[in-house]
């Protein structure tokens, strides 16, 4: 009973297993058959196409028509519709920045109003607080842009009507200087500034262009280093 019960087992696990195998033959028939590209049937198919991105850049704030305004009440500037402030309270430090620049620009985000952070190549303009003036001079006098007799080239003396404020031209080329708007730019990021305004964009070029020139050691030594590469010794003492 037992022999023909498993002799019956026996003969049923070989069923089973020719199922099986005829089975796996069929799928595997059905797979060569169905390679990228084809139906099962050998026919050619083209592949669904990638459905395409709606990201559209001009969707970007900047490309479109805005009110600019400088920082003045907000409900004023909701008033005249302004949507984007492209000067605040002047030129000022990177800890200014991140401390009452940032609130400002808080504020303004709160009134869906965007602010972009003033950032010049040459100078300092804190009207609200003349000690960022003093500072930025007593710090950089290193970096000033130099006459001709070496003394630093003035923007405006008495500045704010503080006769201990003086407003100088700083020099580009002067790696202490370009530190500094470098670290402007970053407090402007970490304030969550909406961009920033180059202010005084031609630099330097704009005490050449007028005749005063920059005596600054750094713009001296790039200005050897230009002559040096583009002339010969020869031509130069020529």
């Amino acid at each position: 009973m037992l022999t023909v019960v498993s002799g019956y087992k026996k003969i049923e696990c070989v069923k089973c297993s020719i199922v099986t195998v005829l089975f796996l033959v069929l799928l595997l028939s059905f797979s060569s058959c169905s390679e990228p590209g084809t139906e099962p049937n050998g026919l050619d198919t083209e592949p669904d196409p990638e459905p395409s991105s709606e990201f559209d850049p001009q969707e970007e704030w900047w490309l479109k028509a805005q009110s600019y305004t400088y920082l003045t009440d907000i409900d004023q500037m909701l008033s005249e519709n302004s949507s984007v402030v492209w000067w605040g309270n002047g030129l000022t430090s990177p800890e200014k920045i991140r401390t009452e620049i940032k609130d400002e620009i808080d504020a303004c985000h709160d009134k869906s109003i965007r602010y972009i952070v003033p950032i010049s190549l040459f100078d300092i303009e804190d009207h609200t607080d003349l000690s960022v003036i003093k500072e930025v001079s007593a710090a950089m006098m290193q970096a000033a842009v130099l006459k001709l007799d070496g003394s630093p080239f003035v923007i405006i003396d008495n500045f704010g009507g503080d006769p201990d404020a003086t407003q100088y031209a700083y020099d580009i080329n002067h790696p202490d200087w370009r530190q500094y708007i470098k670290e402007q730019a970053l407090a402007a990021v970490d304030a969550g500034a909406d961009g920033i305004n180059i202010d005084d964009i031609n630099g330097n070029r704009w005490w050449v262009e007028n005749g005063w020139g920059s005596f600054n050691p750094s713009s001296e030594a790039g200005f050897r280093a230009y002559l040096k590469n583009k002339y010969s010794i020869a031509e130069l003492s020529g």
